[in-house]
């Protein structure tokens, strides 16, 4: 044996030698199939449409302008984050067969990732450039045609129930 080679040593994994550190890392879970835009947009219209049917019937109700931002984030609050993090899915995205999973390994959101992510749609909704680039981002990334708001949850959305 000469003073560069590695004597046989019993510690690591079985093949611990064989394995190459400049292969590129895993980006996501290739098994589950990435939602399609129209999907997508019928689903964000439909969770829009709940946001904006609340604001007429508070509207109705008689609500002023300033009392009318209560249930429009308490709805907003319902309907995206928290029914993210519990089902992995909207009343929308239900409706078309999609959920939203983890980038890094397809489990569903934590509350934490499904609060960011939804923070990050309404300041896309607020800022008319970040909704545009969005937009773009979506039908510009591959493989997993994330918009800003799945790249800051490290989300993706998926086709399937399951």
């Amino acid at each position: 044996m000469d003073r560069y080679s590695a004597p046989h040593v019993s510690y690591g994994y079985p093949g611990w030698q064989t394995v190459s550190y400049l292969a590129p890392a895993r980006s996501g879970p290739p098994e589950l199939p990435v939602a399609g835009p129209v999907g997508r947009a019928a689903a964000r219209a439909i969770d829009l449409s709940i946001v904006v049917l609340t604001l007429f019937t508070a509207r109705g109700a008689g609500m002023t302008s300033g009392l009318l931002v209560t249930p429009i984030l308490l709805v907003g609050l319902a309907c995206e984050p928290l029914m993210m993090w519990r089902f992995g899915t909207t009343i929308g995205k239900r409706c078309f067969g999609l959920r939203v999973v983890r980038l890094d390994n397809g489990d569903g959101l934590s509350l934490g990732r499904a609060l960011w992510r939804w923070v990050c749609v309404v300041a896309s909704c607020v800022v008319p450039v970040l909704g545009l680039v969005s937009g773009l981002r979506y039908l510009t990334d591959e493989p997993y045609h994330q918009c800003l708001h799945d790249k800051a949850a490290g989300s993706v959305v998926v086709r399937g129930n399951s």
